[in-house]
């Protein structure tokens, strides 16, 4: 498209630029404003903000599965990120980052049977103790204590 001199002077005028420039300002602030702040993505192999996060060595070590999620009756179906290897009963510590003020009830059977442990929001457990090796199933908690 090719403009005339007429229409770049038209363009081109002092108070236009202006307008125009703010114009672009409002339309940049509108956008920013109604952009969402960035969530953590799960099963990504980072424990982030907003995750519950499990590993199978004590002191998060070894092998991270990292879910926001949060409520799985059946860990037998999910594995270490990067891994072929199942979570199911392999958790040794957990650390729950933030389930959105949510504690976390762990279950040694499928179906969310068999309590074995609640973690508060942003609590850490470097070894689970008895419970080690045993998990099967996690599910949030309708509130924040346990």
């Amino acid at each position: 498209m090719r403009f005339h001199k007429e229409e770049i002077d038209h363009i081109n005028r002092p108070g236009r630029r202006a307008t125009l420039g703010l114009a672009m300002m409002v339309v940049l602030a509108s956008l920013a404003s109604t952009t969402s702040p960035a969530s953590a993505v799960y099963k990504n192999g980072v424990c982030e903000s907003n995750e519950v996060c499990q590993w199978d060595f004590s002191g998060q070590g070894g092998s991270i599965y990292d879910n926001n999620d949060g409520n799985d009756s059946n860990l037998s179906n999910n594995n270490w990120v990067g891994t072929a290897n199942t979570v199911n009963d392999d958790y040794s510590s957990i650390y729950n980052r933030g389930a959105n003020g949510k504690s976390m009830k762990y279950y040694e059977n499928f179906n969310y049977n068999q309590f074995l442990l609640c973690l508060p929001d942003n609590w850490y457990a470097s070894s689970l103790g008895s419970a080690d090796q045993k998990i099967s199933g996690n599910q949030k908690n309708s509130g924040s204590g346990c």
